[in-house]
């Protein structure tokens, strides 16, 4: 279990739960009319107008934040301190700098934003509300915003680690931005999120209804490379989506192929989803800095990990609808060892491995 800063796309499936005809959240109503505990500021006080959409979609224009959390002996602010800049907050205040809607800028801000709305549209925390929209739906045990949750089961948190091989101060940071960096979660976790949002674009997901989920799998400006809280790139001749994160000590991506006509499903008699592996990339890892692979587990990757441990969980097929999906965690690898691994995990959606 860890950390992981592709929480971008868990979250997008609460507030779109909830946007369908008897949501109480509309994609295209301005955040004003949801949230009441504060309000957005442009630099010169003018309010601009921001809709949901474009909060899921990284195009209100907000200022840009990367929030890297709090260590085991510092104060940590409540999330409005944080959207005001106030004490103890380590990141600036959010503020409108771009015009709504005319441009693509990924920002923590975006989602810490969508966080407070949804908690004052609600009235309900964040972590709790997630966990009844979304991770228990998709049945994500082993899931949570909470950040109490890794202290409920140290012996299954993957210790965090810097680029250089040190570890994360007392392990792990503490990340009340929850909606943008703040999912804990197994890559097991992370494949029924991927699948859940596959079934949804056929029709087939009790969690989220068609409509929604095109929208989610649809680039929201033109030309763009970005859905509503999704990564999609069709440059393959397949359609690719998900997402990647890296918050301090971990760095991860989840991505799934829906239309890739590969499968390979090993399924226990409890119907967990465990991938039997795909073949070990020789390339796309980088030639001067081989890592060594490791499986991937229900309980995630050990804490016993070394510094850029990376693990894939590659070829899987579920309900009979062909689904390449791969999730790789890494502790304290760069992004090149992600992108790599996205690289190799392309080049597989055409074959066809023999099934056991």
């Amino acid at each position: 279990m860890s950390a992981t800063a592709a929480s971008g796309e868990t979250t997008v499936a609460g507030p779109l739960s909830g946007a369908g005809a008897d949501g109480v959240l509309d994609l295209d109503t301005d955040i004003h009319e949801y949230l009441t505990s504060w309000r957005l500021l442009a630099g010169e006080g003018w309010r601009p107008s921001v809709t949901l959409r474009q909060l899921l979609a990284h195009t209100a224009g907000l200022s840009y934040n990367w929030f890297r959390g709090y260590g085991v002996d510092e104060p940590i602010p409540s999330l409005v301190q944080t959207l005001q800049g106030d004490a103890p907050a380590n990141t600036p205040p959010v503020r409108s700098s771009l015009l709504p809607g005319s441009r693509f800028r990924y920002s923590g801000s975006h989602y810490a934003v969508l966080q407070q709305l949804m908690v004052d549209a609600t009235g309900s925390r964040f972590d709790e509300l997630m966990h009844a929209l979304v991770l228990e739906p998709v049945a994500m045990a082993d899931s949570s915003f909470d950040q109490q949750f890794p202290h409920q089961r140290p012996q299954l948190v993957a210790l965090g680690h810097h680029v250089a091989g040190t570890p994360v101060s007392g392990g792990w940071r503490t990340i009340p931005e929850m909606a943008g960096a703040g999912l804990w979660s197994t890559p097991t976790d992370l494949l029924r999120l991927d699948l859940e949002v596959a079934r949804a674009a056929t029709g087939k997901s009790q969690l989220l209804d068609q409509d929604l989920a095109t929208h989610m799998l649809t680039p929201q400006l033109p030309d763009g490379a970005y859905g509503l809280g999704t990564e999609i790139d069709d440059s393959t001749g397949h359609r690719r989506f998900g997402h990647t994160g890296g918050n301090v000590g971990y760095n991860c991506f989840s991505f799934a192929w829906p239309d890739a006509n590969v499968r390979r499903l090993h399924r226990d008699p409890q119907g967990d989803h465990r991938s039997v592996g795909p073949p070990r990339p020789r390339q796309g890892l980088g030639r001067k800095r081989r890592r060594r692979l490791a499986p991937v587990t229900r309980e995630g990757i050990s804490s016993r990990s070394t510094c850029g441990r990376t693990a894939v969980e590659g070829l899987l097929r579920c309900h009979q609808r062909p689904l390449l999906v791969g999730v790789v965690a890494s502790q304290g690898g760069g992004r090149h060892d992600v992108m790599g691994a996205v690289r190799w995990l392309d080049r597989q959606r055409q074959i066809r491995p023999k099934l056991p």
